[in-house]
């Protein structure tokens, strides 16, 4: 899938490595468990080292991304209906977006990501290019619509409080059905 390369998995993660760097560290890692084992087993661990070295490294990258999800997942819907009762007091778009942040805690992914757009805001660049920058690093599937959605009330206006609403409201559910799945699955697997 080339929304999902390796070159923007290693984006989600916020690792700053390019994608060879990446596997130069799974060809390091793949030498350092199949050696020992070259020399002390038969070949069929062999190849089952050759296989498993690079995907712990993929597993590892695959953590960094779903950390970082859940760390904006979990502040995501917070700041959506922050943002629409901002939107209906009358705030302007970008000054609401950026108050409904602040509410979060200083370390949330979410706030850094509305403090992100409005100093890209400041050193100049336009709000189309500011909004559809928001979120470039979180693999998120709502995010998209988020940023669609202020675009589109942007251009064509709209009530953007009832379109960030209902969006709040189905990431929520996603929220509740990922989080009932989890247990379902590890439910599961301990009986």
């Amino acid at each position: 899938d080339n929304a999902y390369s390796l070159e923007r998995r290693l984006q989600y993660a916020q690792w700053k490595i390019t994608p060879l760097q990446f596997r130069a560290i799974q060809l390091a890692a793949t030498l350092m468990i199949f050696t020992p084992l070259f020399l002390n087993f038969h070949w069929t661990i062999w190849v089952m080292g050759l296989f498993i070295a690079p995907n712990l490294v993929n597993g590892v990258l695959d953590r960094a991304v779903n950390k970082r999800f859940k760390a904006f997942d979990k502040d995501y819907p917070v700041l959506l209906m922050q943002y629409v009762s901002m939107l209906k007091t009358g705030m302007a778009t970008i000054p609401g977006l950026e108050t409904a942040s602040q509410g979060l805690e200083p370390d949330s992914i979410v706030r850094a990501e509305v403090e992100l757009l409005v100093e890209r805001l400041r050193i100049g660049l336009t709000e189309e290019h500011a909004i559809n920058s928001f979120g470039e690093d979180i693999f998120h599937p709502e995010l998209e619509l988020f940023v669609q959605s202020l675009l589109l009330s942007k251009r064509v206006g709209g009530n953007l409080s009832q379109t960030l609403e209902r969006l709040a409201r189905q990431v929520r559910k996603r929220q509740q059905f990922r989080e009932e799945a989890i247990a379902a699955v590890g439910m599961e697997r301990s009986s």
